[in-house]
């Protein structure tokens, strides 16, 4: 079964095609590669992440500024661009320029044209430098910066590339604040919220947060010390949780459910 999984992402690594939501995101078009994910071969958009796709819906309004820390091929920024309308808008960051430029072919689709969304290819991190980033040999969605960890399922390194950092802090002095920020950055969410200590404290969006295992207790305490309220985004109906868990959201508590 590894042999086969692993010919698959070998023949898929230059492969894309477009894919589309249904009516629920306004049938909006993305340009997908299972090089990113070999569950791209699959028709369709709305079974990708549906945990994603709910959040979107429940707790991201229309006129919300988004930003998607770690936007891949743009599944969680695209749908959210949908969902907030003209009046919104969404800033999709993302480090691997092989998906930016997957990215901004979805942003040029004609049925894209009204979406409210820009692109900026950079890594975040706890500082504003030149860092490299780490190419995974299976699917890139699994890339992650040198001073992370990364995680199990990249499969060794393919190659590593130099590229611009800089904090969350620092893109909130240079584009307009958010409401809701994704962060799916392979280990690196500790360093995100280490340079996001204005945005948590000032600016005070939700957030919904991958966090690895090793930075669990961390990234608890950070939230905590902010005054944020958190939740497993996968059951967000049962009570708060104490611990951070892998698929966080995590709301000031002046905004608590």
């Amino acid at each position: 079964m590894r042999v086969i999984r692993t010919f698959l992402e070998q023949i898929s690594r230059n492969i894309t095609f477009k894919r589309s939501f249904s009516g629920a995101f306004a049938r909006t078009p993305l340009i997908v590669s299972p090089g990113a994910a070999l569950s791209y071969w699959k028709l369709g958009l709305d079974k990708q992440d549906p945990m994603l796709l709910s959040v979107i819906k429940e707790f991201i309004k229309p006129g919300h500024v988004v930003w998607d820390v770690g936007a891949n091929v743009g599944l969680f920024a695209f749908a959210s661009a949908a969902h907030v309308q003209k009046k919104g808008k969404v800033l999709a960051i993302e480090a691997d320029t092989w998906l930016v430029s997957m990215l901004r072919r979805s942003k040029q689709l004609p049925a894209n044209c009204n979406l409210n969304i820009d692109i900026l290819p950079m890594a975040i991190s706890d500082s504003v430098d030149i860092t490299h980033f780490h190419i995974a040999q299976r699917g890139r969605a699994t890339s992650y910066l040198a001073s992370s960890t990364g995680s199990s399922q990249t499969g060794g390194i393919r190659e590593t590339q130099l590229v611009p950092c800089a904090t969350l802090d620092w893109i909130a002095e240079r584009y307009e604040l958010p409401n809701f920020v994704k962060i799916d950055i392979e280990g690196a969410e500790l360093l995100a919220l280490n340079g996001a200590q204005h945005l948590l404290s000032k600016a005070r969006p939700s957030f919904l947060i991958e966090v690895s295992s090793e930075n669990q207790y961390s990234i608890t305490n950070i939230l905590l010390e902010h005054d944020y309220v958190l939740y497993n985004a996968s059951n967000v109906s049962a009570k708060q949780i104490a611990l951070a868990s892998f698929n966080t959201l995590a709301f000031p508590k002046e905004e608590a459910l």
